[in-house]
């Protein structure tokens, strides 16, 4: 099977970069039969913890292009390696649910493959040299007549006043965003000292110098529906929670001490122009720039001896702006 997937709280494949990180990856995988664990349904037997060929989501389509017939990795169960093979030929296109059976000790005994069941508006082409374009899991939403719908076609945004519409509105939403979480946590419990432990460290930094820049219109016609809409805007966001606890037997050093540094710089700017049509309609606009931080730390140290150089929390946090939010706008005759 090629599957492709998204999920946090397990790092199974390289395009993770830790096990809370939902990133869209693709897998090839073999399926066996396991009654004991999973009854009638199937269950993953081996799955590569490479990511073979690439996969876009955009909204509620996917689109899987370049898949390789047969792709040598590692078993990202097992640690061993492993040969895949799907081939080209698509039999079938389904969706599914993962159902993860441990034992009473809490160790996986297996991942159950539930909820089988077909997809629709599915589009896929066999025909493209080595790669299994749009096949797996890929939908209508990838063919040209699902791309060219009245939203971003002509009509919709034309100004022209030979046309018969009364709305030669135009109407634009622009931002620049950035956003870091941090989320940290140290646990340590010893039965004699506790030395250079259970310290968090969270170092996050957010640079844009990049602009928003947009230019308006109205149409000609004689209409009320000659509106300009602008909405612009860049933000900045930073969050970081860390909290630290250290039971020692004897004394703690140099342990559970929290430190964050937060740096925010932006030199971009909202630059907007509108002109407003011969009719009655107005201009609007809204420019933001915004910067965001917070920081939230805990540390609890409780020690049979001295607690040296522990339980500290740091916490640094800079702004810097030097963007501009401008904006001309000139009404209609």
């Amino acid at each position: 099977m090629v599957v492709s997937t998204t999920h946090a709280g397990v790092q199974d494949s390289e395009e993770q970069s830790n096990a809370s990180d939902p990133v869209w990856h693709n897998h090839y995988v073999t399926l066996s039969q396991d009654s004991d664990n999973c009854g009638n349904d199937s269950k993953v037997e081996s799955i590569t913890f490479e990511s073979p060929g690439e996969v876009d989501i955009r909204d509620d389509n996917a689109d899987l292009t370049k898949l390789p017939s047969s792709f040598s990795g590692t078993d990202a169960l097992s640690g061993a390696d492993l040969t895949i093979k799907p081939g080209t030929s698509v039999k079938d296109v389904v969706s599914f649910k993962l159902a993860p059976q441990f034992n009473d000790n809490g160790e996986l005994e297996a991942v159950c493959v539930t909820n089988l069941q077909s997809a629709e508006n599915i589009v896929f082409d066999n025909n493209n040299g080595n790669s299994n374009s749009d096949s797996s899991n890929s939908d209508s939403s990838n063919s040209d007549s699902s791309n060219s719908d009245s939203s971003n076609s002509d009509s919709s945004n034309d100004d022209s006043s030979s046309s018969s519409s009364n709305d030669d509105s135009n109407e634009a939403s622009q931002g620049i965003r950035q956003s870091q979480i941090s989320t940290q946590l140290g646990v340590c419990v010893s039965g004699d000292g506790t030395f250079f432990s259970c310290n968090n460290l969270s170092d996050q930094s957010q640079t844009n110098t990049g602009n928003n820049a947009a230019a308006q219109s109205g149409g000609s016609d004689d209409d009320d529906d000659d509106d300009n809409t602008a909405n612009q805007g860049i933000d900045q966001a930073q969050s970081s929670d860390q909290n630290a606890l250290c039971v020692s037997g004897s004394g703690t050093f140099d342990s559970c001490n929290n430190f964050n540094a937060q740096n925010q710089q932006n030199s971009g700017n909202n630059a907007l122009a509108q002109q407003d049509g011969s009719g009655s309609g107005g201009n609007s606009a809204n420019q933001g720039i915004g910067q965001s931080q917070s920081s939230n730390q805990g540390s609890d140290v409780v020690s049979g001896g001295n607690t040296a150089g522990s339980g500290n929390n740091a916490n640094i946090q800079s702004q810097t702006n030097t963007g501009n939010n401008a904006a001309a706008q000139k009404g209609g005759r």
